[in-house]
């Protein structure tokens, strides 16, 4: 399967992955052959993109850790969360106990495929943002985890803090949440409050962690000082809320938002990997890299001797030396090859762009 941007979606595409509508029910099956009508409704839903069949890559899966269906479904309770506690300003211990199953089906399905890399090309729709957010963050939070060798303990618990890391959001005015422009300053200090809230709403439940809901308080704090609330640094972060910055910030780069286009999953790397030592710890840094894929599978790329292919296989110890399926040299079509960039006699050969 190969991912096509909105842009470069066309009539009679196959899709290869199902597309779900903002309820979070399938509206077109794997499948199906795109119709203009389809695609108009895919772009009414704000999806950047969808993955779509290719002959040239039949052989060619993309493995995900947690499945789409419990991504949805702990999308979904999250949804439910934040209703629950809107309604009581709290979170009442059946919602905790709920929140704590679905970190428990996440956690076993991540560890169940914890030597698979994350391949997230980002697919979720804007009135969702925070939900999926929620739950995307929990993910890659997890895998970090798992590279950096914590146990099952401390990986709930890291789980259990992601998952609930936005809910200070609740609190927040949705004009300014969801504001088209950039935001003002007066707005900015309005979203600068959601970490204090968010701590403030799962502190009052006994039932969760110190560690768990000391991600919300500082998963915007800096390494090198600087971040908010409370502008601590260093190891005086907790390695959960530095775990979870990380993830946090490279999701919201690659994410679609109302007011400018998501980063490309190699761009938001970039910046995560410029900001390593000042915005991030440097060894989590380091340890997301390896699990989190720049060039995901499925990716259309743009190599430094002119060919052009699609990623088919990432490789932890080396994100920029995929193995990619060659399909034009010199902008005209070929019979496909593949090429596995760890191979020594192409060491000068890198990926420059993707075609996303």
């Amino acid at each position: 399967m190969r991912f096509v941007n909105l842009n470069n979606i066309e009539e009679g595409m196959v899709l290869a992955k199902p597309v779900y509508n903002e309820k979070g029910s399938i509206l077109l099956q794997a499948g199906v052959k795109l119709k203009n009508n389809y695609i108009s409704k895919i772009n009414e839903l704000g999806y950047n993109g969808i993955y779509v069949q290719d002959e040239r890559l039949e052989d060619v899966e993309v493995k995900e850790i947690v499945s789409e269906e419990l991504k949805r479904e702990t999308t979904n309770e999250m949804k439910d969360t934040f209703q629950d506690i809107n309604r009581q300003m709290k979170i009442s211990n059946k919602k905790v106990n709920e929140i704590k199953k679905s970190v428990d089906v996440l956690l076993a399905e991540i560890i169940e495929n914890k030597n698979l890399m994350v391949n997230m090309m980002d697919l979720k729709i804007f009135d969702d943002y925070t939900f999926h957010h929620s739950v995307n963050v929990t993910i890659l939070s997890v895998i970090t985890g798992i590279s950096l060798g914590l146990n099952n303990s401390d990986l709930y618990k890291l789980g259990l803090g992601a998952l609930l890391h936005d809910v200070g959001k609740v609190n927040i005015p949705k004009e300014v949440l969801n504001k088209s422009g950039k935001l003002d300053d007066k707005e900015f200090s309005v979203i600068k409050q959601h970490p204090v809230e968010g701590y403030k709403i799962l502190k009052q439940n006994d039932e969760i962690p110190t560690t768990s809901y000391m991600v919300a308080l500082h998963h915007h704090e800096k390494f090198a000082g600087e971040g908010y609330p409370e502008g601590k640094n260093g190891s005086d972060i907790h390695l959960y809320s530095r775990i979870a910055s990380v993830a946090d910030v490279y999701d919201a780069l690659v994410s679609d938002r109302p007011y400018r286009k998501g980063f490309t999953p190699s761009e938001a790397m970039e910046f995560i990997l410029g900001g390593s030592g000042t915005n991030f710890d440097r060894d989590i840094v380091t340890h997301f890299f390896k699990k989190v894929a720049p060039y995901p599978v499925g990716t259309e790329v743009i190599l430094s001797d002119n060919r052009q292919g699609i990623v088919i296989e990432n490789y932890e110890m080396h994100t920029l030396r995929p193995k990619i399926r060659i399909t034009k040299e010199n902008g005209a079509d070929i019979s496909p090859y593949d090429i596995d960039l760890r191979n020594n006699t192409l060491n000068s050969v890198t990926v420059i762009s993707t075609l996303s």
